[in-house]
């Protein structure tokens, strides 16, 4: 038997018996926690080992994090003022001058509108 076999030996036991203790702090957590939370666990629990390992260990494994999302939640601040309605859709005007609306859209970033423009507003006046 040859000394770097011994020394593989060693840490396939280590991992072994970390595999365990992840698996176990793993269902502990409700199957949620990843390598980050699993090896803060290990290091409360007294075993040193680096966060690489955990990782790689919980991917030979196939244990993975399941990852939360938050619920949209009400934003605080004041309502934005709503102008009446004096048009009723009654777009065509008696005289000229009489009827002014704008119509004010800004596009998304990063998405091309239909008039080639990035992100630039676009105002349009009607009258």
């Amino acid at each position: 038997m040859f000394s770097h076999n011994c020394c593989v030996d060693q840490l396939n036991l280590q991992d072994l018996r970390l595999t365990g203790q992840i698996k176990q702090f793993w269902l502990e957590s409700g199957c949620v926690y990843g390598y980050r939370k699993i090896h803060l666990d290990l290091r409360d629990s007294g075993q040193q080992c680096g966060v690489n390992r955990v990782w790689r260990l919980m991917k030979r494994i196939g244990i993975k994090a399941r990852v939360g999302y938050r619920s949209p939640r009400a934003r605080k601040g004041e309502a934005s003022i709503v102008s009446p309605n004096r048009l009723q859709r009654q777009f065509n005007p008696d005289a000229p001058d009489e009827r002014w609306v704008t119509d004010i859209t800004y596009s998304v970033p990063g998405v091309q509108g239909g008039h080639g423009c990035l992100n630039e507003p676009r105002v349009c006046l009607e009258y």
